[in-house]
């Protein structure tokens, strides 16, 4: 995978092109679904309701 990826910039920057916008592009996007994986935007909360499964309840009291 290393050795595609700097296939990709040698070659992008034989050509000309600069990546810089999208590797910072690429960082921003990394951060902000970091932020929100920490912050617990994504993901269940820990102060959810428990759902109550009667089921359950009867199978282990048997």
């Amino acid at each position: 995978m290393i050795r595609r990826l700097r296939f990709v910039w040698r070659r992008a920057r034989r050509t000309g092109r600069d990546l810089d916008a999208a590797s910072y592009a690429a960082g921003i996007v990394g951060g902000v679904i970091f932020l929100a994986a920490m912050t617990g935007v994504l993901g269940p909360t820990l102060d959810a309701p428990r759902h109550h499964q009667a089921g359950a309840e009867r199978h282990a009291s048997r």
